[in-house]
């Protein structure tokens, strides 16, 4: 201890205990999780459908044939991808309701396609889609859901029919009343065979819409009601007026959501670790 003496002693550097710190957990991501490889839902993925749906439909060459305003096509079709994720969830919303069928393929049925126009949206501005916590928003309101007790009846569909149009309907009028649908479902179901997509699906539902058809009809159905009454100028307006009108799909896109915002997380993966 005498300070003149420590030249005198080697002393041995002091070893950290590696050994005894204990390890800190990465923090949980999806990516490194056990739900890593299910496809959520993404602009990308149905924007892809809509490629694929929008090129197995007959709705290619009505544009190309009634559509003749420089850049209106085009522009239809942008709007079209980039909000296909409302068209496919108001099409499985309605299209699985009550389906049970173990060797038939799922489609859209005449009374199914003919409530969905009978809808009639709450006219406010649809809830936020990216929070499902405490606190949020509540979800968008229409009776895709059965959240609203304001649904419209409609000509052939099993709530019945009314004269003149679908009662609390926001599409129907007297001058297009919902007859006028049953047609345009009758025409946009009717198969392109020489459409090489077409030639190679072999699960095409009998009776009903599958999703491309759906598609084309739901088009058909703005131009006819909007565009060609003169109530809009444009196929661009005619669309998202319709799409306005129903508040379409944005009900399915929300549970969708929310559901997995509820279920991709930390303590859902440990259970479906504890249980592999």
């Amino acid at each position: 201890q005498d300070p003149r003496l420590r030249g005198d002693l080697t002393v041995v550097p002091r070893k950290l205990q590696y050994d005894k710190v204990a390890a800190v957990p990465e923090r949980w991501n999806y990516e490194a999780s056990s739900f890593r490889d299910y496809v959520r839902d993404g602009d990308k993925i149905y924007r892809t459908a809509f490629d694929f749906d929008y090129a197995a439909s007959k709705l290619q060459k009505y544009v190309e044939k009634y559509i003749k305003q420089p850049g209106a096509g085009e522009a239809l079709v942008n709007h079209l991808r980039d909000q296909y994720k409302y068209y496919a969830c108001a099409y499985y919303g309605r299209a699985f309701r009550g389906f049970t069928h173990a060797r038939a393929a799922v489609s859209m049925q005449l009374t199914a396609f003919a409530d969905l126009l009978a809808t009639k949206a709450e006219e406010r501005e649809p809830a936020p889609l990216a929070s499902s916590k405490p606190g949020s928003a509540a979800p968008p309101r229409t009776s895709e859901g059965g959240r609203s007790s304001t649904a419209g009846q409609m000509p052939g569909s099993r709530r019945g029919r009314t004269a003149g149009g679908a009662s609390g309907s926001l599409v129907f009028t007297a001058g297009f009343p919902p007859s006028l649908a049953d047609t345009l479902f009758v025409g946009a179901n009717v198969y392109d065979k020489e459409n090489k997509l077409v030639k190679e699906m072999v699960a095409l539902p009998s009776q009903g819409l599958p999703r491309f058809q759906f598609l084309e009809a739901m088009v058909r159905f703005a131009l006819q009601r909007y565009l060609q009454s003169g109530q809009k100028d444009t196929p661009l307006a005619a669309v998202q007026e319709l799409e306005r009108a129903l508040n379409l799909g944005r009900d399915i896109v929300y549970l969708r959501s929310t559901l997995q915002d509820a279920l991709f997380v930390e303590e859902c993966c440990m259970l479906a670790k504890q249980h592999q």
